[in-house]
């Protein structure tokens, strides 16, 4: 998988774009985004910006994702894929 930045992000055409999944934290403050490449977005809200784009979590097509807890210093969350895999993200 691609690795992407906050300003990649913005560049990439539809396909590599496309959300699969989206989940509001227990906050409100922010929406953790799954994409059809494997990668997820944790975007604010209020600003409408991404504040964090993390790469390389799955290797396919994210189905589901969960916030567990989030602030502004820490977000937690499940994602899972296309074949099955599940996985637990910390992000500081």
């Amino acid at each position: 998988n691609k690795t992407f930045s906050l300003k990649e992000l913005e560049k990439l055409n539809e396909d590599v774009r496309s959300v699969s999944c989206m989940h509001p934290s227990p906050c409100g403050d922010y929406l953790l985004a799954g994409y059809s490449y494997g990668f997820v977005v944790v975007w604010e809200i209020a600003t409408t910006s991404p504040k964090k784009v993390i790469n390389n979590i799955h290797k396919s097509l994210i189905l589901d994702c969960k916030f567990i807890s989030s602030n502004k210093k820490r977000w937690e969350f499940v994602t899972s894929d296309q074949e099955g895999v599940v996985q637990h993200t910390v992000v500081k």
